[in-house]
């Protein structure tokens, strides 16, 4: 008699891939590679773009010098101020006179100078005082350079031409005079202190009276001398 052994079973069944087909191979690492490899990326990019030297430190800058006209127009709307007065030539040369003052302490002071100056007109609002701080900052735009020490981002975007014009119209405007006088008062008002420059004849005619009344061209001397120097 021929005698039969048991045939052993594999305990892992063995797969017969159809023809034409290749098995699939199992998952090793490769989702954690590719994980690696995507964050390297976007760290690197993050650097490429930091490194082009393209910076968005203006954008705030812009927003405080926004912000602070804002705030100027609010508390000049509030005080229901007097109504518009002439263009004061003397609070336009105290305010241009207190630039080389000012300057002591760099951009920075001149900077300080302004704002204090703009607070006051914000507290309690008074046309020669708003007159003195567009002279000021007509003055301090005036002399700006490239020379300007770098960081000084805030100071030269606080003196920026169209930004100083736009505090000094905005206030003229809050406090109840229309647009194109306020256009005008600047004008005469920049003319008044180019006019202080050797070399800069006055070029913008007088600013007529809103009242009717004469421009203050005679205005004490002793006015701006009893003026402290603080804003």
């Amino acid at each position: 008699m021929v005698e039969r052994r048991p045939v052993r079973l594999s305990p892992k069944p063995s797969v017969i891939s159809p023809a034409g087909t290749t098995p699939p191979k199992k998952a090793g690492n490769n989702g954690w590679l590719i994980l690696v490899v995507a964050v390297a990326l976007l760290f690197g990019i993050s650097k490429c773009s930091s490194s082009t030297g393209v910076s968005t430190s203006t954008t705030p800058v812009a927003e405080d010098v926004g912000n602070a006209q804002e705030a100027l127009v609010t508390a000049v709307e509030a005080q229901s101020p007097l109504p518009p007065q002439p263009l004061s030539p003397a609070g336009v040369r105290q305010g241009a006179s207190r630039v080389s003052i000012a300057a002591k302490e760099e951009l920075a002071g001149e900077m300080i100078y302004s704002q204090n100056c703009y607070d006051s007109v914000a507290r309690t609002f008074s046309w020669r005082k708003l007159d003195e701080c567009g002279g000021f900052d007509a003055e301090a735009s005036s002399t700006l350079g490239d020379g300007e020490p770098v960081g000084a981002e805030k100071e030269l975007a606080w003196f920026d031409t169209e930004a100083a014009a736009g505090r000094y119209l905005k206030a003229a405007v809050a406090a109840g005079l229309d647009t194109d006088a306020a256009d005008l008062r600047l004008s005469a008002l920049q003319a008044k202190v180019n006019a202080q420059h050797k070399g800069r004849p006055e070029t913008a005619p007088s600013l007529p009276s809103p009242t009717g009344e004469p421009d203050d061209q005679s205005a004490p001397a002793d006015e701006e001398e009893n003026t402290t120097a603080t804003a």
